[in-house]
């Protein structure tokens, strides 16, 4: 018998973004052109270089390496990660593995 969730949780792709990726995509948009004199002083070849570099940063950052969650994405949570908490493992995963490895050890002697 299958399930049948009743919510699905997943981006919507508009032709070659996801949606989560069109607040960043305007950002950088409206961040290059701001800056855009600041940085070239007028310069037309300087301006292309400028435009190209952007293209290239906003489209690495807005891809995928792991499912649905972009490169910005993860930059962003590293870093607001706050550093001083302290993580346990998992103690009864580890645990279950530490009393099967004596079983085994039982076991052979």
């Amino acid at each position: 018998m299958y399930e049948i969730p009743k919510e699905l949780k997943t981006d919507i792709k508009l032709w070659a973004v996801y949606s989560s990726d069109i607040p960043f995509l305007l950002m950088m948009l409206l961040l290059t052109l701001m800056l855009e004199d600041f940085f070239t002083g007028g310069i037309f070849r300087l301006k292309l270089a400028y435009y190209a570099v952007n293209v290239l940063f906003t489209f690495l950052f807005i891809t995928k390496p792991v499912p649905n969650i972009s490169i910005f994405k993860l930059i962003t949570h590293g870093l607001l990660q706050d550093f001083r908490k302290v993580k346990s493992l998992d103690y009864q995963k580890y645990a279950a593995v530490a009393h099967l490895e004596e079983w085994k050890e039982e076991e052979a002697n």
